[in-house]
């Protein structure tokens, strides 16, 4: 009897730590999604009671249609985001007011409202299109940012978009021309008002202290306030890559009419390096660029891929371990870094690459709709420790059997 209550113990407690390890694989952020998307209230997509009706005033309208328009999504989906954007708009209307005097207190007090309404109906995800994330209730800085726009439009509010590097936020000025900044993606997408650390003034905001969402940089496009225009045709540029547009056309064109714009300059170099269309001449570029944004993570991850292609591989690593120590590091950064072997040691990044590239984890990813989902340096990192940690115990420091982490 003892036999077999020992045997059923362990069982338990191997089938307990199967679990542990397989669940210590996805960073925390996986889980909040999952629940987020489980929590919010649904939007009924019914075909009889769908509300598509276009409106070329709104600028999440005319973002859909652009997506359709362009093969980005299907005319069920564009629909569906429609309605569900349409519906959004009602419950604004039907449960925020705003006082007639349109003073920073009553804009602060509409955007709230607005803002926790969009949490209740949309969870937080990092998004790339309008149309095929909002008919799914996801959004995340930009895309929650459009949506308000649009709310505060249909009320008379003079409202803005304002970039960070991969971020933005949501701009405001009252009558008497008052500044309102406000992030839209805190508690869970229902959004607060920025602190005071952020100064303003008429025309760009002054970054006085560094955050995780708000990192200095003085480049244009950061920090300027953009109207629904300049929105609408840096989204051609966002979403090139999935339409079917003569992206290098769009790209390059309207990188010469912009040459110091950042995002639009990613874009480029990024377009021009896949299209095997990466010249010396924009190799210069890119290293001056570098030398102006040192913090430009995406720009860094392409020079490296670019000396990557030509064998210059000292080069590349010097890029990737300089992501890799400040931990700005995604998932295309993290397979250059294993091909290049960038720690010496890559042992453990290959076998979660491996584990998260799997035909079963990929399944799991697509049925909760996070496929789309990267992951950071930090979160392989923190991976890689409980990894040894469940397999030396308290002892981690002490174990020289498996490959040394960074701590």
């Amino acid at each position: 009897m003892k036999y077999k209550l020992f045997i059923l113990f362990s069982l338990l407690y191997i089938i307990l730590c199967s679990i542990w390890f397989f669940l210590s694989l996805f960073p925390c952020n996986y889980y909040n999604y999952i629940l987020d998307r489980l929590y919010i209230n649904k939007i009924d997509n019914n075909l009889s009671s769908l509300n598509s009706s276009f409106s070329p005033q709104f600028l999440t309208h005319k973002m859909v249609m652009y997506d359709l328009e362009h093969g980005i999504t299907s005319e069920q989906i564009a629909n569906k985001a429609l309605n569900n954007i349409n519906y959004y708009f009602a419950q604004v209307s039907n449960n925020c007011i705003l006082e007639g005097e349109q003073t920073s207190s009553d804009i602060i007090n509409y955007i709230s409202c607005a803002n926790k309404i969009l949490g209740e109906y949309f969870y937080y995800q990092p998004s790339q299109e309008t149309s095929n994330n909002y008919a799914n209730q996801r959004s995340d800085c930009d895309l929650n940012t459009y949506l308000l726009i649009d709310a505060m439009k249909k009320v008379g509010i003079d409202a803005y978009i304002i970039y960070a590097p991969n971020h933005a936020f949501l701009g405001a000025k009252s009558k008497n021309q008052e500044i309102i900044l406000w992030e839209t993606t805190i508690d869970k997408n229902k959004g607060e008002k920025i602190d005071t650390q952020i100064i303003t003034d008429a025309n760009k905001i002054i970054v006085d202290s560094l955050s995780s969402f708000y990192k200095k940089n003085d480049r244009i496009p950061y920090y300027r306030y953009y109207n629904t225009k300049y929105a609408f045709d840096l989204y051609k540029i966002l979403v090139s890559d999935i339409s079917n547009v003569d992206s290098l056309a769009l790209v390059e064109g309207s990188y010469l009419n912009d040459t110091e714009n950042a995002i639009i300059e990613n874009a480029y170099f990024e377009l021009r390096l896949q299209k095997n269309k990466f010249t010396d001449s924009d190799l210069e570029k890119l290293k001056k660029s570098l030398q102006k944004d040192i913090n430009n993570e995406n720009n860094r991850v392409l020079l490296a891929t670019f000396y990557e292609n030509h064998k210059m591989l000292d080069q590349a690593r010097e890029h990737i371990e300089t992501l890799l120590k400040s931990e700005r590091c995604g998932k295309d950064c993290i397979e250059l870094a294993i091909r290049l072997d960038s720690e010496g040691n890559s042992y453990f990044l290959q076998k979660y690459v491996q584990f998260h590239d799997s035909k079963l984890v990929t399944k799991v990813k697509q049925f909760f709709k996070l496929d789309k989902m990267e992951y950071t340096y930090k979160d392989y990192k923190n991976t890689r420790l409980k990894i040894l940690y469940l397999l030396a115990g308290p002892n981690v420091n002490k174990f020289v059997y498996f490959p040394t982490v960074i701590l």
